[in-house]
Formats: C-alpha cells, sequence, structure tokens
C-alpha cells in the first residue's frame, strides 16, 4: 500500500510533501528535513497504487509550491514523482558540484611520503580526541567474548558502534 504523507508546522501549514509506504512518512531517516515530533502533525493519504501516489505527491507540491523557487511553502527539491523530476537549478548546481569532486586536487598524484602521512593520519587517534587508551583497547578485545558490544560500550563509555568498530579492527587497529 502506498500512501502521499505532508509534514505540517505546528502552525498547521505544510513543509514537506512525501509519497511513500510502510514506515517513510513517519521518520526522518532518508529525508532533508525532520520529521514533525508529533503524529498530529502528519497527513497521510493511501493509494491503491505507486502511480496514484506519484501523482498525488506532485499534485500537492505544486499546489503548495516550493520554497527553492519562491512559488510556496515547501522545502521539496522536486516537483515529485519518480526520483529528480524538475531540480531547481540550485539543486542541479549542487549534484553537479558532488559529482565533480574536489578540483584543487584533481589530476594529482601523491608522494609516497604523502601517503604515509595520510595512512598515518587514519590510522592512529588524535589523542586530544581519543577517549580511549590502547591499554582500555586491548582490554576490550579480551573481554568481547564475554559480554556483549553494549555492555562493554557503557562499561568504558563510548557507543556500542565504536566497540564493534574496535573489535573488527577498522579503528584502532595499531593495537595488538
Amino acid at each position: 500500500m502506498f500512501y502521499t504523507y505532508l509534514w505540517l508546522r505546528e502552525d498547521g501549514t505544510p513543509y514537506y510533501v512525501g509519497k511513500g509506504k510502510e514506515i517513510r512518512g513517519y521518520r526522518s531517516i532518508g529525508h532533508r528535513v525532520h520529521c514533525p515530533d508529533t503524529p498530529d502533525r502528519i497527513i497521510v493519504q493511501d493509494w491503491s497504487s505507486e502511480e496514484e501516489a506519484y501523482e498525488a505527491e506532485k499534485f500537492f507540491i505544486e499546489y503548495y509550491g516550493r520554497l527553492d523557487q519562491h512559488t510556496g511553502c515547501l522545502a521539496n527539491l522536486t516537483d515529485g514523482g519518480e526520483g529528480h523530476a524538475n531540480p531547481s537549478e540550485e539543486t542541479r548546481k549542487k549534484l553537479r558540484d558532488l559529482h565533480i569532486g574536489n578540483q584543487i586536487t584533481k589530476g594529482r598524484k601523491h608522494t609516497e611520503e604523502a601517503k604515509q602521512k595520510i595512512s598515518l593520519a587514519h590510522q592512529v587517534p588524535h589523542p586530544w580526541a581519543a577517549k580511549l587508551t590502547p591499554e582500555q583497547i586491548i582490554e576490550i578485545r579480551q573481554l568481547q567474548f564475554d559480554c556483549g558490544q553494549r555492555e562493554l560500550g557503557r562499561r568504558f563509555g563510548v557507543d556500542h558502534k565504536v566497540i564493534g568498530k574496535i573489535i573488527k579492527r577498522k579503528t584502532w587497529s595499531y593495537v595488538e
């Protein structure tokens, strides 16, 4: 089942229109703007097909207008429908710039010395940013079979995802 959703400001005016299924319209993940903090500021209309939902999305975006085109109140960057249909010139420029890459270093090769410095910078955590010591890293790796990552995270005061990266040697790989 597909639906069209409108996210509303506190004053009741819409600020985003989208097409979704399952929980898409109820969470911020995958969106450029944040979902309203209460479900009473989300309006949902079910449709029998994806095509109908896309058409409704396009209708609402045209009806309410887009901020980036100075035609209305919506934060949408496209006219709706599939993919990036009719993005604004500003959005086109942002997308183009993302694909071009860094023009300053484009075509240049790093020296072996520079490559080693870059590699070391990625391996060794900066001492002022590290919450853990090498001794704690060794202890975490020894305790990984005795308790879960969440427990280790609580014990050492870091997020469980950090513990996972330590165990998989994605970080602190130089510590045996």
